[in-house]
């Protein structure tokens, strides 16, 4: 059992608390019988899953699937970072700049009067690289004042009864900036007297702490492997503002928590084994509940340490002037606490991104994003103007460097264009060490040298109740690769980067292109990034749907990788499993071979855009984009809306759109919720301005194998045609836009008269499109442009009738 319990070492931050600050009352409210679910489901993972010596370093994250992530995720993200500084210390030392603001000046509190940052900028003779060195409140070591308390004999387990942590005022404490208050006591569960049952011990603390003052838990097992703590700041209402269960840090069991106070008022600890959770903080005997009946509790003794700093009064302020197209980059090194919460403000004052963590996880040579601090983000600037940083919530001193610089097409890869590869063949030899880009860190793990394989993508066609022959391989992989390549046309399509450019290959599933496209352009010596659409978890290595190995914001990086994994979404199984393609709903008239390619094509994209420098935004809001996080589901990413179906008329083209980042990868805290917003996720601004191209050497050889590889694409597609014969009819491409040109294929198994009209869904007539005869055997093609029978979006179908039957074939136009 010890063995099982082991895995509640790894950190869980528990999604989705739904915490909703109101207007006027400022009260918090949370959905319980959820938040219990959510926790459950959460210790439900952990206990199935049992530690694995040689696996992948978890960094304090569970075992479970991730759905749709980039390398930035928790997963691997200490790799990231050491590659990274590795990366960093290469570059050119910055200019210094002081911050004029001394201890309580208060001189750049305000956007309005932020401190000017001149000459910082992209322009020509301006600084790209400046170091700031500032403090928050004080430039000095911070002031503390740290008791012992001792142990409150039982019972302390309810908000009525717990043990009070008695602060001092701050104003009147000597300039005391930070409380430590540090006691130890022991859980030890008892049986109920009525049955086998038992009532659960827990410990409760009182605090009080006033609005936007720093707080910091920290529970430690003192001596048994046996008991893993677990702690949650509740308020008297009961509301939850945080959970957080045990993790193994330098050979100690324990378990942390820090927030910012969203209010003033009272807060109360709860401690007690992991598998618990309180239903009633003023109910002693039933108020708590197992959260797994089957599972053990755990009981033994800790040590409580819980700090409260002084809240915090100074905002720090920093303009400057840019233009769009800019790579923005920060990042923030404390001396005294980490986590110094660091927004971009827009010119007109909006947020465009908040953060205390560090993301800047680019391991590209070229990469602008600064790495030399805790807090870090890079940004692609939308619009010129003047930008705005606020550092705050934080005490001391800070070194904040800033570095800006013109997109990957301007800079280290002017002349080059961006090849994107689709790979449906499989890969025979590949290791996690290379995918990943991890050089030489951990060079004796066994996981990451292990050579695997990849199975192919018409692997998993029969899953979807495709038949696995040439021609549904080619076709479903014409349709996925067409839904790619029109996800990055809409975004030429907007303008929002004149110089916008990228050229997607398919290999479509035919083995031989899958070889001659890789030897085509690596034999004149172009770089190429790569998708490879196959293989299942267990083959790769890593539990996941969708990985990049890079987050590169600008694009410096031309040879990246990224894969999309089909066992979980090809699940026959699992037909209600949200990350299962046969899970979607769908309208009459539709099957999976309809929203497979969409779902797929659609994960590609989203997988490109990471190792192009997306992060996820939020999947639960009204604002459905391809760079939606996926714990929302697979659905989220076909289109449909709440209650509907794939097809229906509410089923929506998702792209690369304007929306908000997810909270819990920006903010390393447990409190916060729909009303603590972190910023605007801009991923059309930085897939436009990463994909791009200017001229700039002779490209006629690249142009020349380019073409030939496109012939050979061609040809792969017109020798799967000729696989039609046992079927009845075929349209490409399907859906088609509305100025597109598609062609019907048919064939006639009977000498005769064939006649062929077009409908819309509602049955109503459009227009006869062809009567003739036709031989037995004989295969007919016919074009059609919706703008020539001014076909709007919508559902349309072809009545074929020949001399000994009729039927009908559905098309789409988006």
């Amino acid at each position: 059992m010890k063995n099982i319990l082991k895995n509640m070492l790894y950190t869980l931050l528990l999604l989705g608390m739904n915490v909703i600050a109101q207007q006027d009352s400022k009260t918090f409210q949370i959905d319980q019988e959820k938040l219990i679910k959510q926790e459950k489901e959460t210790l439900q993972k952990i206990l199935s899953k049992q530690p694995n010596e040689t696996s992948l370093p978890r960094n304090k994250s569970d075992n479970q699937i991730i759905p749709l992530c980039a390398i930035n995720n928790k997963t691997h993200k200490d790799w990231r970072k050491q590659v990274a500084e590795k990366k960093s210390k290469k570059k050119a030392m910055p200019v210094i700049v002081n911050e004029n603001e001394n201890n309580n000046q208060n001189l750049n509190n305000t956007p309005a009067t932020a401190e000017m940052l001149p000459n910082f900028g992209t322009a020509e003779n301006n600084t790209s690289n400046i170091l700031i060195k500032g403090g928050l409140a004080v430039n000095d070591s911070i002031r503390s004042l740290e008791k012992i308390i001792a142990a409150k004999e039982e019972n302390n387990g309810t908000i009525p009864l717990s043990q009070k942590l008695e602060l001092v005022d701050f104003e009147d404490s000597l300039n005391i900036q930070k409380q430590t208050f540090i006691t130890s006591s022991i859980i030890k569960n008892t049986p109920r007297p009525s049955n086998n049952d038992t009532i659960i011990d827990v410990d409760m603390y009182e605090f009080f702490a006033e609005k936007n003052s720093l707080v910091e838990i920290k529970v430690s097992n003192l001596e048994t492997l046996d008991f893993f703590p677990r702690i949650a700041v509740v308020t008297e209402e009961g509301f939850h503002f945080g959970s957080r269960f045990s993790q193994l840090e330098d050979g100690e069991i324990s378990v942390t928590l820090e927030f910012v106070a969203p209010l003033t008022k009272k807060y109360y600890i709860f401690i007690g084994p992991s598998n618990s959770f309180v239903t009633d903080p003023f109910d002693s005997i039933n108020g708590t509940i197992k959260l797994i009946p089957e599972a053990p509790i755990g009981e033994g003794s800790y040590e409580l340490k819980t700090s409260v700093y002084k809240k915090f009064s100074d905002v720090d302020h920093y303009a400057m002037d840019l233009e769009k197209g800019d790579v923005f980059g920060i990042a923030v090194k404390d001396f005294l606490h980490p986590r110094t919460l660091v927004s971009l403000l827009h010119p007109d004052g909006t947020l465009g991104i908040k953060t205390n963590v560090f993301t800047n996880t680019s391991v590209s040579e070229a990469s602008i994003g600064p790495t030399s601090g805790e807090t870090s983000f890079t940004y692609v600037i939308p619009e010129n103007g003047r930008y705005v940083i606020k550092m705050e919530e934080n005490i001391g001193k800070y070194q904040a460097e800033l570095a800006v610089s013109r997109p990957g097409f301007e800079t280290n890869n002017k002349g080059k264009k961006q090849f994107i590869y689709l790979d449906f063949t499989g890969v025979e030899e590949i290791t996690l060490r290379e995918f990943l880009k991890l050089g030489d860190e951990d060079p004796d793990n066994e996981v990451l040298n292990r050579v695997r394989s990849i199975s192919p993508f018409k692997d998993f066609l029969e899953n979807w109740n495709i038949e696995n022959n040439v021609f549904s391989l080619i076709k479903s992989a014409v349709d996925i690769t067409k839904v790619v390549k029109e996800n990055f046309k809409d975004l030429e399509k907007s303008n929002i980067n004149p110089d916008f450019e990228v050229t997607v290959l398919s290999d479509y599933g035919n083995d031989r292109l899958g070889k001659r496209i890789p030897q085509i352009l690596e034999t004149i010596g172009v770089p190429y990034s790569r998708v490879i659409i196959g293989g299942t978890s267990a083959e790769f290595g890593i539990p996941t749907i969708g990985l990049a190995n890079n987050f590169d914001i600008g694009n410096y990086e031309y040879e990246d990788d990224a894969i999309v994994l089909l066992d979980l979404l090809s699940n026959p199984d699992s037909p209600f499993n949200i990350t299962s393609i046969n899970s979607v709903p769908l309208a009459e008239g539709y099957t999976t071979k309809d929203v497979m390619p969409v779902v797929i094509g659609n994960i590609v994209s989203h997988e490109i855009g990471h190792y192009l420098g997306n992060a996820h935004s939020d999947s639960f809001n009204n604002t459905p984009t391809l760079m939606d996080e996926g714990s929302a589901g697979i659905v989220n990413l076909t289109g449909v809306s709440l209650g509907g179906a794939f097809g229906d008329p509410t089923t929506k083209d998702i792209d690369f759109v304007k929306d908000e980042f997810v909270l819990k990868e920006l903010i390393a805290s447990d409190f916060g919720g729909d009303d603590f917003p972190v910023g605007q996720n801009l991923s059309e601004t930085i897939t436009a301005f990463g994909l791009g191209f200017t001229s700039g050497f002779n490209r006629s050889q690249e142009i020349l194998s380019v073409e030939r590889i496109k012939n050979m694409e061609d040809q792969v597609i017109e020798n799967a045609l000729k696989e039609l014969t046992d079927l009845q009819a075929f349209s490409y491409p399907n859906p088609q836009s509305t100025q597109e040109k598609s062609k019907l294929v048919f064939y006639a198994n009977q000498k005769g008269t064939t006649s062929v009209q077009l409908y819309e869904i509602s049955g109503r007539k459009i227009a006869d499109l062809f009567s003739g005869n036709l031989q037995k055997g004989e295969k007919k093609q016919l074009e059609l442009m919706p703008s020539t029978y001014k076909l709007s979006p919508g559902i349309y179908f072809y009545t074929i009738k020949t001399s000994d039957k009729s039927f009908t074939h559905k098309f789409s136009v988006k």
